[in-house]
């Protein structure tokens, strides 16, 4: 279509040297053949066309078109009501357009932001264990066995000990590097593969600060032997967001229980039921998600509702869905449907 005559004649009629606002005139005899293979109507004998411009120096979003009869002859008030119509249609098409572009960007900007602050505490955890380690290593280093050894407090067996822990410590301080170096507002990860037990096992690590200061009881149901391929860090850090969010909600030495569930040799569904209480206003706004109105107050631009509405999202670029729910006996529900094979969705 925008190889069309009629088309590209518009197009370039948008010149500060055209006269009419831009707004070109012709009779049906004068479109080319390919215009009119497209172009139908009855009693259609001349047409109207101008782009769809806000102004000069911006890109046109479109070409308007009015098809009228061979005699009519438009007067200089309706020109003038054509071309403010045609005002309003452009400013009004462009301000739709800017605004889908800037909340998507915005969405990306809040999904990069949590992520980088998931992945540093992560970070943060396991240097944490790494340097008690080493702190341990380095206290068991006393002078008088590497006498005995004859050898030099900096050297031999003791010094070797610390490899392992340094090099757990470099792991660590490159990957904060990378995220410090991830300045474009993407997260990329390497695919992998990991069996659920693996992974269930490392985010209840991770959550386990929680459950011991709240008492909690966690649980998993239906442990079954199946392997998850995609991104999993992204995997991990939303199970874990889900978790965290559970923990908080549930009242001291409430139940955690973890419902593993294959829907079939494609899909895993991973239900989280806890006894806290997801506030109404909350699970109205998470389930509505972007059919919300932008300008009115949500509880999804607060904790913890901005969390889960960014792992929602997540979860949509992981091929999957994220549900909330109440149910009847009063326990709050998360529910993570995942692809077994992840595969990253296009932003629309």
């Amino acid at each position: 279509m925008d190889t069309d005559p009629l088309i590209q004649a518009v197009l370039e009629e948008q010149t500060p040297s055209k006269t009419q606002a831009g707004l070109l005139l012709l009779s049906v005899e004068e479109l080319a053949p390919e215009t009119r293979a497209w172009l139908h109507g009855s009693d259609i004998g001349q047409i109207g066309a101008i782009a769809l411009q806000t102004a000069p120096e911006h890109q046109p979003a479109g070409v308007v078109l009015v098809a009228d009869h061979q005699q009519r002859r438009w007067s200089d008030l309706q020109l003038e009501a054509f071309f403010t119509l045609v005002q309003q249609l452009a400013w009004s098409y462009r301000s739709t357009h800017l605004t889908a572009l800037l909340k998507q960007q915005c969405q990306s900007l809040e999904c990069f932001n949590w992520y980088r602050q998931r992945r540093l505490e992560e970070i943060y955890r396991t240097v944490a264990k790494d340097t008690q380690r080493l702190h341990k290593l380095i206290a068991q280093r006393t002078p008088a066995a590497f006498a005995g050894a004859g050898m030099s407090s900096g050297q031999g067996v003791g010094s070797n000990n610390h490899q392992p822990a340094l090099g757990q410590l470099q792991q660590g301080l490159d990957k904060i590097l990378s995220l410090i170096q991830s300045k474009d507002c993407q997260f990329h990860s390497q695919p992998e593969s990991i069996g659920l037990a693996t992974l269930l096992k490392r985010v209840l690590e991770d959550i386990n600060p929680w459950i011991h200061q709240r008492q909690l009881w966690p649980q998993v149901h239906n442990r079954v032997n199946i392997t998850l391929s995609g991104d999993i860090e992204k995997i991990q850090l939303v199970l874990y967001e889900l978790l965290d969010a559970a923990c908080r909600r549930s009242p001291v030495e409430g139940r955690i229980d973890i419902w593993c569930q294959p829907l079939d040799q494609h899909w895993l569904e991973l239900s989280i039921t806890d006894n806290g209480v997801l506030e109404p206003e909350l699970l109205f706004d998470l389930q509505q998600g972007d059919r919300l109105d932008l300008l009115a107050t949500s509880t999804l631009n607060q904790p913890p509702g901005k969390s889960l509405k960014v792992i929602q999202a997540i979860a949509k670029q992981l091929g999957g869905q994220i549900e909330f729910n109440q149910l009847e006996d009063g326990r709050g529900l998360s529910r993570l449907t995942l692809p077994l094979v992840a595969t990253p969705q296009t932003e629309p």
